[in-house]
């Protein structure tokens, strides 16, 4: 595509290496390229560079570079550049692989599968290095270009990296000692930056900060609120500086998705039913919307991520074992709140969330399904995805029908009714099994 002058948006995971093969292309290439890290810079003033540049009307085809370039931003931009009719081919990139309105320009998506052949190179090229340690690193870089390379760097110091811990690798890198009280407190932080895919800390978006510095269930570091909300900026400081947490606008997110894996199951593992309950009725509880809204937003989409990554099967199995998961209970599953976080985990694993919510409902009365009310959106939505995928398709298609017999959504097309009748279509009938297997429902 970049040899033939063809705009695109590259999507992938943090740490994939993204910035860094497309700037490979273009080196020693005699191109007009013009690059742009959007992250820290205003909206408003990317575009009114790309306006300038393309005002001067220069004769060859101009390349502008847009990293960490949102979904906004990357619309307009294409906009901009189709309404001057210009030369100018646009590349934009960004580390969310799931979004999925259309910004105008062809999206191209990195796989962390994709990235493993470039870490095996990579380790190729260390002289001497012995295959324990090879195997060591490809392993905890799980196809992470960026973990793997911190890896590396620690192998060249001389830091065990074979027949040692998972927790010791990671809290070396992190230059964490957990007999240091602080350094323990430090470790909560980051294990919140791997709960949450994004927290906001800085601006209007503080309020989340503030929310889960303070919250006992997810970080519980003693002190006062503005301390913990200090402890959490210094961390971002810290830690932005070695790539392992990254802002982007008045948000930061942590860059090594390993180590986020890593920390997230740590957390989740020490969690029960009654305290991710209690989690969610606290954000329920939350004064600001917006801050609810977007904490509820970042946990669902650290969820979603769980789908993406093959290094994270084993927490991904945990949490979406209908027998044991803390989030597949009747208590957040039917709240408001926990159906959102519900549609997030039936797109990890549809089978299991599918035969978790048909137990949920199947003896309920048209009472307690009347009462669902609340929640039956999400619940409505999920299920018209668990009842595309053909190992999830019977039970969701069961518990469809039971919403179905006591239908409150008679306003809208797309309600439990219409798409349990929708999969009954000859073609394009928005399901895997076919229409033997369907009629037997």
């Amino acid at each position: 595509r970049i040899e033939k002058g063809l705009s695109f948006r590259l999507l992938g995971l943090p740490g994939l290496g993204k910035t860094r093969m497309v700037g490979e292309v273009f080196r020693r290439k005699d191109n007009d390229v013009y690059y742009c890290d959007c992250k820290t810079a205003q909206s408003r003033t990317v575009l009114d560079a790309v306006e300038k540049l393309l005002t001067q009307r220069i004769r060859s085809q101009q390349i502008v570079i847009l990293d960490n370039c949102d979904q906004k931003l990357c619309g307009y931009a294409t906009d901009m550049i189709n309404e001057y009719g210009y030369n100018c081919q646009l590349i934009t990139i960004h580390y969310d692989p799931s979004e999925k309105t259309d910004t105008g320009i062809d999206v191209l998506t990195l796989k962390v599968e994709d990235s493993v052949e470039t870490v095996k190179a990579m380790l190729d090229e260390v002289a001497d290095m012995p295959k324990d340690v090879k195997e060591s690193i490809l392993d905890l870089a799980g196809g992470f270009p960026l973990m793997a390379s911190m890896m590396i760097d620690n192998y060249r110091k001389d830091i065990p990296i074979a027949n040692v811990s998972k927790r010791d690798v990671f809290e070396r890198m992190l230059g964490i000692d957990t007999k240091n009280e602080s350094d323990v407190d430090k470790l909560k932080v980051l294990t919140a930056f791997s709960i949450f895919k994004f927290i906001g800390l800085y601006g209007p978006q503080e309020k989340q900060g503030r929310f889960i510095a303070g919250n006992k269930i997810v970080t519980n570091i003693k002190g006062n609120e503005e301390d913990n909300l200090r402890l959490f900026k210094e961390v971002d400081g810290r830690y932005e500086k070695v790539e392992i947490l990254e802002r982007q606008g008045n948000l930061v997110l942590m860059r090594l998705i390993p180590l986020a894996i890593y920390l997230c199951k740590s957390w989740f593992d020490k969690q029960t039913s009654d305290s991710i309950a209690e989690l969610i009725d606290q954000i329920r509880k939350c004064p600001d919307e917006g801050t609810r809204n977007m904490l509820v937003e970042s946990l669902s989409r650290r969820i979603t991520l769980l789908s993406e990554v093959p290094l994270a099967k084993e927490l991904r199995d945990g949490l979406t074992d209908p027998e044991k998961s803390p989030f597949l209970t009747e208590e957040v599953v039917l709240s408001p709140l926990g159906s959102r976080l519900f549609l997030a985990f039936s797109e990890v694993n549809p089978e299991a969330c599918a035969v978790a919510l048909h137990r949920m409902v199947e003896h309920k009365s048209d009472e307690e399904i009347i009462g669902l009310e609340p929640a039956r959106r999400n619940l409505a939505w999920a299920l018209d995805h668990m009842a595309f995928d053909a190992r999830s398709f019977r039970n969701a298609m069961l518990t469809l029908a039971r919403f179905s017999l006591v239908e409150t959504e008679s306003y809208i097309l797309n309600n439990a009714t219409g798409l349990f009748v929708d999969r009954f279509a000859i073609l394009l009938p928005g399901t895997e099994v076919n229409l033997k297997a369907r009629l037997d429902i």
